[in-house]
Order: structure tokens, then C-alpha cells, then sequence
């Protein structure tokens, strides 16, 4: 009998480990904090190649700085900004004051995103359950933080906060809607348009944060959607699969998010937070969700789209995301997002008309740009959204809507001529499942809807031919 407690026991701490493992804010903030740097310069740049017009953005896109990209942000894209989130504030929870602010007081970010018309805002942290337990649970902690924001906020000319406590335990579930509820009230009061915002978990395991309180109260909610296989993971897998295809478990971003709006949360609230970064584990073989062997590593978008060129990026079918794979002593994998998945995700946000989007973390694509031109083509008035009509001159097949769609999506055409039109869809191998039209058609707009009941979640191509043009886009079909 003992023996059986003492396993249950054990069971039970080992599942509340697993749930409560570091996210990559927290495993990357330990990470730098042992450089003692004195400036920002002292970490570098990276040349992403800065932009001067100013697109129109029909999204959130709110893109999170660590202090340690040092002047990389003179180079980001802020036609493609609304927010930057300054990384971060690190909470003294003995006073609610910080322990560190790092170059908040001296940073140029600020007046150069203003220049570009986006908002700054202050990351504050604070990582553990003992740690939240501290601040949330006494009142003027809660309110010296809040008072300390302020200030700080206001001395910069900025335009607000950004919280990201994680590892809320569940005692201080009412405390957190307390806290949340009267730092909005203080700045929406004292910095009139300012914009508060919270992190939330992909997965609540412990339902520490209350949706329709939070919600009330704050003006964006960022789900972190991505370190679903984290370092820890006893499995090489994906960081922000969308979907699962029953391959991959339960828990995946469309589930999640779905989640929170059932919770509670208003779409138009909601950003969906996206990964630039990825994990490379050693594994015991080079099938896909081999058993890990040590602990994953953490590279950024650019590194990891280096090793996928130099070894063979593979697309994952069951999760949309894609990986890599090599031997040297021993197998390794990488799991990250590129601009074909986040464009897919991209996709999903647009369908269920979320808010936007979070960035983890600006600079990590180096001078890569395909990631920027991805939010330009998603997020942008002159991409042709769905709603948004251009005069159109020439033949244009364009995306289904919504995307990703479960079971039936709409298929848009435009043909310049009158003339015979054939819209065929193929799965992911080039193999054709079905025609959906295949007849004559007058000059014009036209739009058909397909009914995709009878077949299983995947990638589809949607292939429109009339005459000489023709044309393909990707459908995700997610059940």
C-alpha cells in the first residue's frame, strides 16, 4: 500500500513538473542575464534592412524585444509594427519594485518606432508559482509595481504594458484579475489611448487565469503558441504544431486557441503568439518523434533555417510545421516555424478574424526577409484580404476563405474573358481527389465553395486553369 502512495506521489510531482516547465521567455531571460553588458551596442546588430513606407495594416502585429538584440532594432521593419514589446521589466517580488529594467532609461527604440507611427510598450516579468504568489498576494506590492510602471512608462513617452507572469498558481487566480483590473484602470486614466496587454499559457494546466475577467479589462491577450515539445521533452517534436492530426496529442495551437475563445476571450482582443525560433534535440533515431537522448537546444529562426538548408528541410503533415535531420555522433533534430508555416497560421488568424499577432522574438530572423514579407502578404490592405476588392485586369485565383477551414471554404476567381475554367483540388502528393467546376464562364468575378466533409485534415492544392493561365494555392483543411 506505502508503495503504491509513494508512486502516485511521485506520478503526480513528475505530471506537475512536465506542466510547469520553463517557457522560452524565462529559459532565455536566465540565459542572458549572466552577460553583464553595459550598453546595448555591447550585444551586437543585425542588419534586417529598415523600411521607410508605411504599410497599411489590417492587424495587431505585436513584435517582442529582448534587451539582449542589442541595436538590432535600428533595422527592423516598422511598416510592419503596430507594437514592440520592451523585454523586459524583472519584477522584485520582496517590493513589487524590479531588480532590473535594463536600458529601458536609455534605449532608442522608443522615438525611433514613434518616428514609424508604433507603439512601445514595457514587457514586465515574473517566472514561478512562489514568485506570483509574492506579488499577487499582497496588495501593496501590486501597487508599488503599478505606481513604479507608471513612472517609468511616462518618463519614456511610452505607450504602455505588457505582462507576462507565468506559472500563476490557482490561489492567485482572483488576485491576478484584481491586479490586471486596477493597472488598467490606472493607465487608461493617467496615459489616455495606452494599451495593456497579457501573456496567457498555451495550455492553463492549472486554471490560474480567468478568461472573462482578464478579458474585461485588458486590451490584447497574447497566447504564447509555441513550445508545446520544449527543451525538457522526452520527445523530439514540433514547437507550435497548428494542428495534430491525432499524431501529435491533444494539445496544439488551433486547440488552444479555440480554447480561450470558448473561455471567453474577444477575438478581437486575441493575438496569436508565433514563434521565430525552434528546438534541435538529440535523438535516439532519425524517425519522426524518436525518444530524446538529452536536453533540446533553442536556436533562432536563422540558425535554424541554415541547418534545414544544409541538411534537408522536411514538411510534417500532421502538425504544418517543418523539421530537419542529421547524424554526428549521434541523430539530431530540429523543429521550428518558417514563412510556409507561419503563413499557414497567418491564414488561421485571418479566419477566425483574430486580433493579430506576437512575435517571440524580433531580430532572431536576422537578415532574412521572407518572415517580414510574410506579415506584408497576410497582414496588409494591398494584399487583397478577404473584403478588401481591387480593380483586378487579369486573370486571379485567389486564396480560399476561410484558411484554414473545416468542413466547407469559399474559392474566388476572376477571369478578364469569357472562357472555359477548371478548378481541380490535389493533396499534398499531386495526386487530384476531386474537380470542382470545369465549364464555361463569363467575364468576371465568381466564387464556388467547396465541401471537404469526406476528407482527413491536411495540406490541399486548389488549382484553377483557364487557357494559357494557371494558378495554385495551399488549403488547410483542420477537423
Amino acid at each position: 500500500m506505502r508503495i503504491c502512495i509513494l508512486l502516485l506521489i511521485l506520478f503526480i510531482c513528475a505530471g506537475i513538473y512536465a506542466q510547469e516547465h520553463k517557457s522560452i521567455h524565462q529559459s532565455e531571460s536566465e540565459k542572458y542575464s549572466q552577460y553583464n553588458y553595459n550598453s546595448e551596442s555591447d550585444f551586437g546588430k543585425a542588419e534586417n534592412g529598415n523600411s521607410s513606407k508605411r504599410n497599411s495594416l489590417n492587424k495587431t502585429v505585436f513584435g517582442w524585444n529582448p534587451y539582449w538584440a542589442g541595436t538590432a532594432y535600428t533595422d527592423y521593419d516598422y511598416s510592419l509594427l503596430s507594437h514592440i514589446g520592451y523585454f523586459s521589466y524583472e519584477v522584485d517580488t520582496a517590493t513589487g519594485g524590479y531588480t532590473t529594467i535594463h536600458y529601458w532609461s536609455t534605449t532608442n527604440i522608443i522615438p525611433l518606432a514613434h518616428s514609424y507611427g508604433t507603439k512601445v510598450v514595457l514587457t514586465v516579468t515574473n517566472f514561478g508559482s512562489a514568485c506570483n504568489t509574492a506579488l499577487l498576494s499582497n496588495s501593496l506590492k501590486r501597487q508599488t509595481l503599478i505606481s513604479t510602471l507608471i513612472n517609468l512608462v511616462v518618463s519614456r513617452n511610452a505607450d504602455g504594458v505588457n505582462i507576462d507572469f507565468e506559472n500563476v498558481p490557482a490561489s492567485q487566480r482572483q488576485n491576478l484579475v484584481l491586479f490586471m483590473t486596477d493597472l488598467s484602470n490606472t493607465f487608461h486614466n493617467q496615459i489616455p489611448n495606452s494599451n495593456v496587454s497579457i501573456c496567457l499559457p498555451p495550455v492553463d494546466w492549472n486554471n490560474s487565469f480567468d478568461i472573462p475577467g482578464l478579458n474585461s479589462v485588458c486590451d490584447l491577450l497574447i497566447m504564447m503558441g509555441y513550445n508545446y515539445y520544449w527543451s525538457g521533452s522526452s520527445n523530439a517534436g514540433p514547437n507550435a504544431p497548428l494542428q495534430s492530426s491525432g499524431f501529435w496529442g491533444s494539445y496544439y495551437v488551433a486547440n488552444s486557441v479555440n480554447n480561450y475563445l470558448a473561455q471567453g476571450v474577444s477575438a478581437q482582443k486575441f493575438c496569436l503568439g508565433v514563434p521565430y525560433y525552434g528546438y534541435e534535440w538529440p535523438t535516439q533515431t532519425n524517425a519522426i518523434k524518436s525518444t530524446t537522448t538529452g536536453t533540446g537546444t533553442a536556436y533562432s529562426y536563422s540558425a535554424m533555417k541554415s541547418n534545414s538548408a544544409s541538411y534537408g528541410r522536411i514538411w510534417d503533415t500532421y502538425s504544418l510545421t517543418p523539421w530537419y535531420r542529421y547524424q554526428s555522433n549521434t541523430w539530431h533534430q530540429g523543429w521550428y516555424d518558417d514563412s510556409v508555416s507561419l503563413g499557414i497560421k497567418y491564414d488561421f488568424v485571418n479566419s477566425l478574424n483574430l486580433k493579430g499577432i506576437g512575435i517571440w522574438a524580433l531580430s532572431y530572423d536576422g537578415t532574412n526577409r521572407e518572415l517580414w514579407n510574410q506579415i506584408a502578404r497576410k497582414f496588409t490592405v494591398q494584399t487583397g484580404i478577404i473584403g478588401h476588392e481591387t480593380e483586378v485586369k487579369s486573370y486571379e485565383l485567389r486564396q480560399n476563405y476561410p484558411n484554414p477551414f473545416n468542413p466547407s471554404s469559399e474559392i474566388s476567381f476572376y477571369i478578364p474573358a469569357n472562357g472555359n475554367v477548371t478548378i481541380s483540388v490535389y493533396n499534398i502528393r499531386g495526386q487530384k481527389v476531386e474537380t470542382l467546376e470545369n465549364k464555361y464562364f463569363k467575364t468576371g468575378l465568381h466564387s464556388i465553395t467547396w465541401d471537404a466533409e469526406k476528407y482527413p485534415s491536411g495540406i490541399y492544392l486548389i488549382k484553377m486553369q483557364s487557357g494559357k493561365f494557371s494558378d495554385v494555392k495551399r488549403a488547410v483543411l483542420i477537423k
